[in-house]
């Protein structure tokens, strides 16, 4: 059985394999393309896959699990 931390872990993996996917998709097909038998653009699959990464990116840190990086630490890192 997972620990609570894990489970939050495989969910954000998840996302990130679904945001990959439906990149992917819209890659191939364009933004503007509708899988069958779907509602929803590709662009639309990007922009809410993308909030579900966020959704647990928040959940993470709200359990402490991940801490967010303070502003210098981000830009030491991007040099």
């Amino acid at each position: 059985m997972m620990t609570r931390r894990e489970h939050l872990l495989k969910i954000l993996e998840e996302e990130c394999g679904e945001l990959a996917h439906v990149t992917s998709k819209a890659m191939r097909f364009g933004l503007g393309d509708i899988k069958p038998g779907g509602r929803i653009t590709n662009a639309k699959e990007i922009y809410l896959e993308f909030v579900h990464i966020i959704a647990m990116i928040e959940m993470l840190e709200k359990e402490n699990i991940i801490n967010p990086p303070n502003e210098f630490e981000l830009v030491v890192n991007k040099a």
